[in-house]
């Protein structure tokens, strides 16, 4: 159904495509020239900065086109008592929330990533281990049920304040923390520095283990934080509907 959306009209194909690598391109723009005269951050150098940033894109890629537009939709459904309809359906709520749209054009950022990973290895010299990255799928895919599960937890919320739309706008913005490692929020408010721990090892992890950078302890902390706020998404998302209140009530 969704590839069929996609395909319908060759002008909106077209301008999807287009639209999707010059968003991408434009990402890669930017962080080039926010570290143009910039040699290192912390422990971390310009290079492995970059990096971070575009296998980042690959992650973010890959949620967008499974995710995001369901949670973009979410709030409005839930304020327009539309949410019902998907309640009532044979399969559970959660899941075909969260997956009924899938934005395939989002798959572009993802290959601009890698293509910006093989201009690291050219240009940059960079040196890192493939075999790492191939260790570091499964702390990939831990990272996007990470990013997925504050996404659903937050834009569950709406179930109580219904006319909280521009709660996404702030999703959105948390995109920014997780382009820096978590190194370099460690000097700042203890508070602070814990409540952004969990965007900043989404990618900072993975990334870490294909530089040789992540410690057994790093690991065990994305598994453990990703577990745990899968569950929590889950019982929150099955708290919400006990409390939500339909259309027509």
């Amino acid at each position: 159904m969704n590839f069929s959306v996609l395909t319908a009209h060759r002008a909106a194909f077209a301008n999807h495509l287009i639209s999707g690598i010059i968003w991408g391109i434009f990402y890669f723009v930017v962080m080039l020239l926010l570290t143009n005269n910039v040699k290192s951050i912390f422990d971390w150098s310009k290079e492995e900065i970059l990096l971070l940033a575009a296998i980042l894109a690959i992650m973010i890629g890959i949620f967008n086109a499974l995710f995001q537009a369901n949670f973009d939709s979410f709030p409005n459904l839930v304020n327009k008592g539309k949410l019902d309809s998907y309640l009532l359906k044979p399969i559970d709520s959660q899941l075909i929330l969260t997956m009924w749209n899938i934005k395939f054009f989002s798959l572009t950022r993802s290959l601009i990533g890698v293509i910006f990973i093989w201009y690291l290895t050219v240009y940059y010299h960079i040196t890192f281990s493939w075999l790492g990255f191939a260790y570091a799928i499964p702390f990939m895919i831990l990272g996007l049920g990470l990013y997925y599960s504050i996404w659903s937890i937050i834009t569950t919320l709406t179930v109580w304040f219904d006319r909280a739309t521009n709660i996404i706008e702030l999703l959105h913005s948390l995109q920014g923390i997780m382009r820096m490692p978590p190194v370099v929020f460690r000097e700042v408010n203890v508070v602070l520095y814990m409540a952004v721990l969990p965007l900043t090892i989404i990618a900072a992890t993975p990334v870490g283990l294909v530089l040789k950078k992540s410690s057994a302890s790093n690991l065990i902390i994305l598994t453990v934080t990703s577990i745990i706020f899968m569950v929590a998404c889950r019982k929150f998302w099955l708290f919400a509907l006990r409390s939500y209140t339909s259309a027509s009530s």
